[in-house]
């Protein structure tokens, strides 16, 4: 497991007044978050999307609708 390094310097660039990147030493070193928390997340905002789903088609038969 690598150290935490505290990143001294960074700069966020914008486009149109949001975030569009981030500048930051090419040696930090980045916390990467765990795969089983990262899914739990997706499942929790996939649970929150369903609850307000109004439409009578699923998610996948309007995406099939917009590949075609």
């Amino acid at each position: 497991m690598s150290k935490p390094v505290t990143i001294d310097t960074s700069y966020i660039i914008t486009q149109n007044g949001k975030p569009a990147a981030l500048i930051i030493p090419l040696d930090a070193k980045i916390k990467e978050k765990n795969g089983d928390e990262v899914w739990a997340r997706l499942e929790k905002l996939g649970e929150e999307i369903a609850k307000g789903w109004q439409s009578e088609k699923s998610a996948v038969e309007i995406l099939s609708e917009m590949r075609r």
